[in-house]
């Protein structure tokens, strides 16, 4: 009898107990900061660089397991993505930069090149899977540019003065939301991608947290979700301050996560009996 197990690649084998360690880092840390105990800031730099670091690892056992050679190129770069993301995390955490401008700007650059390599893998999809429709293409993009630029208008420019900092953070929205629309356009396409285009979508998300956090003080989050949600009790008030506190890794996390376990889609195209759509030339391409 055949075993479906025995064409398993090791990325498959391995994603369960992966996933469950990044969510338990990530999730379980947050959790834990909620007590006395353990509410500290290197507590938490720790859980979270901890869980970003499993999808480092994540990245490369995919790839180290992959058989199919066509689908080097694109993993590498989901793998070197993240890789580059888990280094603007010690960037942006203050523990190689203490200036907290210079680590800004050192985690947008090192997020920057990690959104390129995301950017190319998802051409390489575009191209070899022929799924570059140009009406879907630019439709997506044209969507999350606007949303972009109306996030940056929204949440920097209306809150003057602006820096070199709060300008840098206007090629960078565009720049992610560049990798939601690929990722958004590819998901229309083809449902397999579906977790991809919301991990774009999320890593937009939280960028536009994150700004919200560094740049406008007269925005507090904790205080926005108790009027909106009545949770006006000592618990209520408490759980509200904890989701603020980690709004930025509640969407951020998640977002990497559904970009780097995509691999595993990736995977599963190149065992799907549709996998001559990957051989010969490409009719279209995005515009």
């Amino acid at each position: 009898m055949h075993d479906p197990k025995a064409n398993e690649t090791l990325g498959e084998r391995l994603a369960l107990p992966l996933w469950v360690m990044w969510g338990g880092l990530l999730f379980g840390g947050m959790v834990l900061a909620g007590y006395s105990r353990f509410d500290s800031d290197p507590f938490l730099k720790a859980t979270r660089l901890a869980s970003s670091l499993v999808l480092v690892m994540t990245g490369f056992v995919v790839l180290s397991g992959n058989r199919f050679p066509r689908a080097v190129w694109p993993l590498l770069m989901l793998a070197l993505g993240m890789t580059l993301g888990f280094l603007g995390d010690i960037s942006n955490s203050g523990l190689l930069i203490t200036d907290p401008k210079s680590a800004t700007m050192g985690g947008i650059a090192t997020f920057a090149v990690g959104h390129v390599l995301y950017m190319a893998a998802c051409l390489w999809i575009c191209r070899h899977q022929r799924l570059g429709s140009a009406p879907v293409w630019i439709g997506s993009m044209i969507f999350w540019q606007c949303a972009g630029l109306l996030g940056w208008w929204l949440v920097i420019y209306q809150h003057p003065p602006l820096t070199a900092v709060h300008w840098a953070a206007l090629p960078y929205c565009l720049l992610l939301a560049g990798t939601a629309g690929m990722t958004t356009a590819l998901a229309i396409q083809d449902r397999r991608y579906f977790w991809l285009g919301l991990g774009g979508a999320l890593f937009l998300a939280s960028d536009l947290v994150l700004a919200i956090q560094l740049f406008r003080d007269d925005i507090n989050i904790a205080d926005q979700l108790i009027r909106t949600t009545g949770l006006t009790s000592p618990t209520g008030q408490h759980f509200c301050s904890q989701v603020s506190r980690h709004a930025c890794w509640l969407l951020y996390g998640p977002a990497q996560m559904l970009i780097i376990f995509s691999g595993l889609s990736l995977l599963g195209v190149e065992k799907s009996p549709r996998r001559e759509l990957l051989e010969g030339p490409v009719t279209s391409t995005p515009a």
